[in-house]
């Protein structure tokens, strides 16, 4: 039960496309130091809230690739890269100090435009600067993608009422 709740909230597949059988999947720590607990998720009575707090810190991947990633063979922008798109695959982002990380450090670098779901919650999270430093592009390129899907952003002002809770992000 709370293995197929897991596979779910990692959109269902590895990265490589594999989705064929739940048992080959697994959940890699991107950062062992940040481990609670393993995952083995059988045997254990932890509650879904705390299970998905430690799924957070990983990344699904099946067998094959989960033992690729151990011989280094996947190097950690990769990995990185993978866990923002299978924690924000159809789902909330739910770790937003770890997202706000990986902008900072500007680790992920992916070119290709968002969908729109995604970047309709980004620009109600951070500016436009931080956005593109996440997708590797320009301000200037998120506004555009922004004018493409017709995404209203934050205007004047917004910002600052956002900070002191006068305006919910959208």
């Amino acid at each position: 039960m709370i293995k197929r709740k897991a596979v779910a909230f990692f959109g269902g597949e590895c990265f490589c496309g594999y989705n064929k059988c739940d048992k080959v999947l697994e959940f890699h720590h991107l950062n062992p130091g940040e481990k609670d607990f393993n995952l083995s998720l059988r045997g254990h009575s932890r509650s879904w809230e705390r299970v998905k707090e430690e799924l957070i810190k990983c990344i699904m991947v099946c067998a094959n690739c989960h033992r690729e990633i151990h011989a280094g063979l996947h190097d950690e922008t990769f990995l990185l890269t993978i866990q923002y798109k299978q924690l924000s695959n159809g789902y909330e982002i739910e770790d937003k100090k770890r997202l706000s990380k990986i902008v900072e450090n500007k680790i992920i670098r992916e070119s290709k435009r968002p969908e729109k779901e995604i970047l309709e919650k980004l620009v109600w999270e951070m500016s436009c600067v931080k956005i593109g430093q996440l997708f590797g592009v320009s301000d200037n390129a998120v506004n555009k993608w922004c004018k493409f899907y017709g995404i209203n952003k934050p205007g004047r002002g917004d910002w600052e009422k956002i900070k002191h809770g006068k305006i919910l992000g959208r």
